[in-house]
């Protein structure tokens, strides 16, 4: 039973990591911390076991704040200069009070039109990846409607 109480505390610490994004030196100090504690308690295996719980949870959080990005091919070019991606609208577009939102399906990206002297074409290369592309609420896209759009990816 003590295994899994222990595994429960890493997964909550995990959960906890991903929806507090607290400042990654807060994490290796309460582990830290209860750590200690847990050492000097000896002869509490109560006190011992709550120490630990304390810690594994810390270090779960700790898990998910030094977690890299999930890496994509769009990756590279996040809050750089203006892109063209070129795709298909992948999903339904959810309507929101002052905008839309499509999913698009990017199958080509590049510099805009008219950058570099080259053509849009001849600046693109192919990617497989997907964006989330915010729209006026009024648009007229739909699914599998074919998209090309210049902005920064963020």
């Amino acid at each position: 039973m003590t295994l899994v109480l222990l595994a429960l505390a890493w997964l909550a610490g995990i959960v906890a990591g991903a929806k507090l994004a607290q400042p990654m030196p807060v994490w290796p100090a309460v582990a830290g911390a209860a750590a200690l504690a847990a050492l000097l308690a000896r002869g509490q295996p109560r006190l011992r076991l709550a120490a630990a719980l304390v810690a594994l949870f810390a270090l779960g959080g700790l898990r998910v704040t030094l977690s890299p990005l999930h890496a994509t091919p769009l990756a590279p070019l996040l809050d750089g200069p203006a892109v063209t991606v070129t795709g298909t609208v992948a999903q339904a577009p959810g309507v929101r009070a002052d905008y839309t939102e499509l999913v698009l399906a990017v199958e080509a990206v590049g510099r805009p039109a008219g950058e570099g002297g080259e053509t849009q074409s001849e600046a693109a290369w192919p990617v497989r990846d997907a964006v989330l592309v915010r729209v006026p609420r009024a648009s007229p896209y739909r699914y599998g409607d074919r998209l090309r759009v210049t902005a920064v990816l963020r």
